[in-house]
């Protein structure tokens, strides 16, 4: 499952949570969840997966959380490889964004990624 090939990239950052965080986790943490999803038919009738994956960076300061999304991208971008048992044909940055999240107190960057996996 690529949730899990994103925590095992991703462990030695910082706490690494796919899905929900837990309330009370301590600063910093990365959070991934998958965005969406689609499937592209190959020329042999196999299927390559194409999702989007939503990694978020935490912390309380904003020169950490740069330094922290900085490790995640040199980590994921352009992985490829079998973790898991899946096999990841390539991850790719899309997008990133810098954000503040009022409710946590905490500095926010939401890195956007693409991947393709069989």
């Amino acid at each position: 499952m690529i949730h899990t090939a994103i925590t095992i990239l991703t462990k030695n950052i910082a706490n690494s949570y796919p899905g929900r965080v837990p309330q009370k986790a301590q600063l910093p943490f990365i959070n991934h969840f998958q965005v969406s999803s689609g499937f592209n038919p190959t020329k042999d009738g196999n299927t390559i997966k194409d999702i989007r994956y939503q990694v978020s960076v935490f912390s309380d300061s904003k020169d950490e959380v740069v330094q922290l999304s900085d490790q995640v991208i040199n980590a994921l971008d352009e992985f490829n490889g079998v973790i898991d048992g899946t096999k990841i044909i390539l991850m790719r940055v899309v997008d990133v964004n810098d954000l503040y999240e009022d409710s946590a107190d905490a500095f926010h960057r939401a890195i956007d990624f693409r991947i393709f996996h069989e």
